[in-house]
């Protein structure tokens, strides 16, 4: 929807007093119809007895009381009492009701009020009128004006100053619009004693031209740091290629210079796409997208978790569903609880974050709930998923707690390539075997190799027979 304001500039005091009553009435209208529709009035009742009542035209009528009915909606989908709505808003009407505002103050608190509670008026557009019968948009040689419909035959014309909309006179666009014939809705609203219009244009969208047909392009807007991460995939979500558009003019200038980039940035996905002739799939249901991706397709693609939470973001978009690689499974059958409180009790002692210290020891608290629950024998994870609530999600949430946490607690690393070998290779038995990044835990005493499941333990076997 694109939506243009402009201030009315009338030609005389009577025109807009004119304006202002039909705008009380047209209020008062809305107000009583909202009071109506609680208490269980039809629309056919309601448009017949409102129009003699305020004296307003039929269609004035049925847009106060579609508006009455949105409202009434509203209300009820946030959960709120439909009764004690307050129209003029309900911060301003409790200001006005304490005893220590009085004078000019009050005066200025009881205007605003008013206005918000008064000063209303909606008119929505109509493709079989080209436009707007009520509030019409109209071209001469002297500018671009509205003619608004303020009693039977009865016209005002008030001066559209329109200003500009991202470096175009709104005005042009306005006229475009009556060119056009489009429906446009209208609504006029009273503020600091001016009155100001509020064009409203629903888009007409092209056909879709580009399906996922031939795959997706997959669009992960948190990448770090300040990047936009992108990947291509074909119709089987296997990975074609991959790249990142940096976003560093967002770091700073004014909002207009920011939305310029934006715009910008945006442009450029859609030109990728259309290059490669493919859908756009942008935050479908991310929730462990980045989880997912680190663990199970970063060690394997050897590239950042930036990059395959795009991936995973794309196989989503394409209804793909993430199955647990047989490694992983095997990784995870060795850990136990008891291990896992070794975990908290190291991260207390090594971790001086309070808050970090407070994050993983949350994580390491819901690893251990979801193992216990999963009701295996001493705490283990010995059998399959299938027929089971153990969901894909709550595995990587453990995987990660048990693989992430005891090698880098202080912060995330971004590239998992280096896990190649476990998790992909499954070469987890031997820790001689698996290359582990120095940094990743450097200065901690936690022993972290019999936590994942590399060393041998005694008194210990890993039961693989179930998985």
């Amino acid at each position: 929807m694109i939506v243009i304001q402009a201030k009315l500039i009338f030609l005389n005091q009577q025109d807009k007093q004119t304006v202002l009553d039909l705008m009380r009435r047209w209020s008062s209208c809305m107000r009583f119809a909202y009071k109506r529709l609680i208490e269980g009035y039809d629309r056919k009742t309601l448009k017949r007895d409102l129009q003699k009542m305020f004296d307003l035209n039929s269609r004035y009528v049925d847009d106060a009381i579609m508006k009455a009915r949105s409202t009434l909606e509203s209300i009820k989908r946030i959960g709120k009492s439909p009764r004690k709505v307050i129209f003029g808003g309900k911060n301003l009407f409790k200001k006005l009701q304490k005893r220590h505002i009085n004078g000019s103050v009050y005066e200025k608190l009881k205007d605003r009020w008013q206005e918000k509670r008064k000063g209303n008026l909606y008119s929505r557009g109509d493709r079989s009128k080209k436009g707007n019968l009520n509030t019409r948009i109209e071209v001469n040689e002297n500018g671009t004006f509205l003619r608004i419909n303020v009693g039977e035959r009865k016209y005002v014309y008030v001066r559209i100053e329109a200003g500009y909309k991202k470096g175009r006179k709104r005005e042009e666009l306005l006229q475009e619009i009556v060119q056009s014939n489009i429906p446009y809705s209208v609504e006029l609203k009273l503020k600091n004693g001016f009155i100001y219009a509020y064009f409203a244009i629903e888009e007409e969208y092209p056909e879709i031209e580009i399906t996922k047909e031939k795959g997706v392009v997959g669009i992960d807007v948190n990448a770090h740091p300040d990047n936009i991460s992108w990947v291509e995939v074909d119709e089987k979500g296997n990975l074609i290629i991959y790249g990142s558009i940096p976003m560093q003019e967002l770091a700073s200038g004014n909002s207009d210079k920011r939305e310029y980039f934006r715009w910008q940035y945006a442009h450029k996905i859609v030109n990728i796409a259309k290059e490669k002739e493919k859908a756009i799939v942008i935050e479908v249901n991310p929730s462990y997208t980045s989880i997912i991706g680190m663990l199970k397709y970063a060690p394997q693609y050897m590239i950042t978790k930036d990059v395959v939470a795009a991936y995973v973001i794309a196989r989503r978009g394409l209804g793909l569903k993430e199955k647990i690689p047989y490694n992983h499974m095997k990784f995870l059958s060795v850990l136990t609880v008891d291990e896992l409180e070794e975990l908290k009790e190291h991260v207390k002692k090594t971790i001086s974050n309070k808050q970090l210290k407070k994050e993983h020891l949350k994580e390491i608290s819901k690893a251990v709930e979801i193992l216990q629950s999963f009701g295996s024998e001493q705490g283990m994870v010995l059998r399959p998923l299938d027929g089971t609530s153990f969901s894909v999600n709550e595995f990587y949430r453990v995987l990660k707690v048990a693989v992430v946490t005891p090698l880098s607690s202080e912060k995330v690393p971004r590239n998992f390539s280096t896990l190649k070998e476990l998790l992909i290779q499954g070469k987890w038995g031997d820790p001689q075997r698996v290359q582990v990044p120095a940094s990743w835990g450097r200065g901690y005493g936690f022993p972290k190799y019999r936590l994942l499941g590399l060393g041998k333990s005694e008194g210990r076997t890993t039961n693989t027979s179930a998985i």
